[in-house]
């Protein structure tokens, strides 16, 4: 009989619930000697569980004479429960298991709730009170797997400071979340942890944030702020898909840049509550290494993106489909940039492509059909297929010789282009470029020796430096029928050269061009301007004409004509180009509240004598202002950027350097001036005059011009003959 009943006791977990113990209605799973989790009574993925009506959760719980607390939910404790009406839980409670309360169905037409930590969240799926709202217990370490999912009626929500995660999903579809308030020590945000959440408006992520989830955030459509502190360092896959009303970015930092362009919507905070009003821009704080796929794609109002070199993957679709997006900044460190990240950007007009860059895979620009020109740096070797696809606008291509494989269709119904230049040193290999549009102007680097495989559209000018003509092949050109330029010594070498002597016209007047720009460094401040200029070496070269560039238009933008516009705090290089070289002008703007140093900060002087005081650079502003805090000692004037002081009498004054507009530090230099013995009439000077006034002085024994201290001339501290005669024999020894 003993036998048999092991037997049973061995068989009942196979055919009994899964909970230990019941007591009061309520299941529980003993987690250690002194606590337990709330769970369900058989198998939780049955068609309905047991629970209904009113659940209260106790904080302690007895069961065969041993004591427990009631610490956690467990998973699916809840989850397809038919007739709830309310549950209420305890302070004891730090966790909510996964899909604890998934897809329960609150009994109809009752004032049901989800009380927890004293508060009652309402889970009744009709008319709801507007104020619906949880806070989760302070000690509540992670919110576990869709803990809330599909809570429409859910509000706000107020995350303790103990939490340092948000489960996957955990608030997945809840449609009336309009806010979050995260408590400062979340580490990391689930994979669509608020997914669909169509009214969350706003969200803080406190300084503790190192990941953002894949999908975290993805078509909560009505997300117009975020704040992404310098903590984080992943943007998982499609984080902020189709935010499509995402307007406002918070930043953790001030060093800032801003696009100055009218009719933008997008308020820039920084740290310390600077609000620049006026763009569109998003900003990406540079703690941040990768940026998975699809991170903000289809962003309808983000009009340009910044990222910083600390990012050193960017995923596929990560940027696709943002219609506004007009201006990308992308990182030095990325070695690819992947495929359909920047597809169907169709305001797209200016990309730099880091020389980091060796692949540019497939589709990655298609249909970025305000794209005018692209330089592709000398480090890549793989343009993929479709990879600027009905780039409609795209007019002027630079392509290194170490493109050796293009993909099929590239530059496929790209119908604008009129300029091709290829630059670099040795062999030029590769396939059929995936041009169907004629060119206007071909140019060979003069380094480069031959050309094999390559398919040159027809152009109506092709222009090859090389002394020595490269060697080609019979499917080098489609057609000679345009113009051959050539140096007007290799005229002869050309002209009887396989291939190259095919065209009908070959002109020797291919003078390849240099360029030098005026400076290599600038600093400026924000609203400043700088003339640069630019020389073609030689003046013959072909051709001729200029052209500037900007490495970030939101930190200094630069016109036709090199006049250089400080717009955004930051770094950037200004680029003068002639075909395809090029020099630079490395530009840092600096912030409007600048602090005015000097050469000097205190300084003497004798009256009638003049003091020069030098800003540190110099000029430090374009407007300085100075004044004297008392300009019966010294007066001060500002000529050709450097301080001017003149000595008016003894004493000491402050010569207070500012702007004029009010936005700098001023800096200040406390001058002193002073006379010398033998200085009788305090003129800054010792001559005749001083005798004169000396002898007036003891033979009247009144004169207020001069100063007694000074008649004292041989310092015996008595005013008689002897200091005549000092002062005489000072002036006879050239002394004076």
């Amino acid at each position: 009989m003993r036998k048999i009943l092991l037997l049973l006791l061995m068989l009942l977990p196979l055919v009994a619930s899964a909970h230990d113990f019941y007591v009061n209605g309520i299941y529980y799973n003993i987690i250690n000697e002194n606590e337990v989790a709330v769970t369900y009574r058989g198998d939780y993925s049955a068609a309905y569980n047991e629970y209904s009506g009113e659940v209260a959760i106790p904080e302690t719980v007895t069961y065969n004479g041993t004591s427990f607390f009631v610490t956690s939910i467990g998973e699916g404790a809840f989850r397809d429960c038919r007739y709830l009406m309310n549950v209420t839980i305890p302070n004891s409670v730090t966790s909510i298991g996964n899909n604890a309360f998934y897809n329960t169905q609150w009994y109809d037409n009752q004032p049901e709730g989800l009380v927890y930590a004293g508060l009652v969240v309402y889970t009744y799926k009709g008319e709801m009170p507007s104020d619906t709202s949880i806070t989760l217990l302070d000690g509540t370490l992670g919110i576990a797997e869709r803990a809330f999912y599909d809570r429409d009626e859910l509000k706000s929500v107020v995350i303790p400071n103990s939490l340092v995660s948000i489960g996957v999903g955990a608030f997945e579809n809840c449609n009336g979340l309009v806010s979050v308030t995260m408590g400062n020590s979340v580490i990391s945000i689930g994979r669509a942890a608020f997914i669909d959440c169509r009214s969350l408006a706003s969200i803080d992520f406190p300084n503790s944030v190192i990941s953002i989830g894949n999908s975290a955030f993805e078509r909560c459509t009505g997300l117009t702020s975020i704040d992404i502190p310098n903590s984080v360092t992943t943007i998982g896959h499609a984080a902020f898909l189709s935010c499509g009303s995402l307007t406002r970015i918070t930043v953790a930092s001030d060093n800032l840049y801003y696009d100055s362009r009218e009719n933008c919507n997008c308020i820039i905070e920084t740290a310390t509550n600077q609000l620049i009003q006026g763009c569109n821009n998003s900003f990406i704080p540079n703690s941040v290494t990768s940026i998975g796929y699809g991170a903000f794609a289809s962003c309808s109002f983000l009009t340009s993106i910044q990222i910083p070199n600390s990012v050193s993957s960017i995923g596929s679709h990560a940027f696709a489909y943002c219609p506004v997006l007009t201006s990308i900044v992308l990182p030095k460190s990325i070695p690819t940039i992947a495929s359909y990240v920047f597809s169907n950007c169709t305001n797209l007009r200016s990309v730099r492509i880091p020389n980091t860059v060796t692949t540019i895979e497939d589709y990655a620009f298609a249909n970025c059909s305000s794209l005018g020109g692209i330089v592709i740096p000398n480090l890549v070797t793989t343009i993929g297929e479709h990879a600027f696809f009905r780039c409609s606008h795209l007019n002027t291509i630079e392509m290194p010789n170490s493109v050796s494989s293009i993909g099929n269709l590239a530059f496929n119904m790209c119908s604008r282009i009129s300029t091709l230049m290829i630059n670099g040193e040795g062999e030029w290999q590769g396939g059929e470029l995936g041009i169907s549009s004629s060119l206007n102007s071909f140019y060979l680097d003069s380094r480069i020796t031959s050309i094999k495989g390559i398919k040159i559209p027809s152009s109506d000018h092709v222009y090859s430096y090389s002394t020595e003509p490269p060697v080609c092949d019979v499917n080098s050109f489609t057609n000679y029928s345009g113009t051959l330029h050539v140096p007007a010594a290799s005229l002869a070498a050309y002209f009887i050269a396989p291939f190259w002597s095919n065209f009908t016209n070959i002109v020797g007047d291919a003078v390849e061009p240099s360029i030098l720009i005026s400076e290599n460094g600038i600093q400026l401040y924000l609203g400043n301007q700088f003339n640069l200029s630019a020389t073609v070496i030689p003046a013959n070269a072909t051709p001729n004409g200029i052209s500037w560039i900007t490495t970030n238009p939101t930190v200094a933008s630069v016109d036709y004509n090199g006049i250089v516009s400080a717009v955004g705090v930051g770094e950037c290089d200004i680029i003068a180009q002639c075909l395809y070289s090029r020099d630079s002008c490395h530009v840092v703007v600096n912030d409007t509240t600048l602090t005015i140093m000097l050469d000097q900060q205190e300084a003497k002087l004798l009256p009638n004598h003049m003091l020069i005081i030098t800003p540190i650079p110099n000029p430090i502003v374009p407007n300085l202002l100075v004044t004297s805090s008392d300009p019966s000692v010294a007066a001060a004037r500002v000529v050709n950027n450097k301080i001017q002081v003149v000595g008016i009498k003894e004493g000491t004054t402050t010569i207070i350097v500012g702007s004029a507009d009010g936005t700098a530090i001023p800096a200040t230099c406390l001058v002193t001036v002073y006379t010398e013995p033998g200085d009788i009439n305090c003129d800054g000077f010792v001559n005749i005059s001083d005798v004169t006034s000396l002898i007036d002085y003891l033979l009247s024994g009144e004169n207020s011009q001069i100063s007694t201290k000074n008649a004292d001339v041989n310092g015996d501290e008595n005013i008689n003959i002897s200091d005549v005669t000092t002062l005489i024999d000072i002036l006879l020894s050239g002394n004076g």
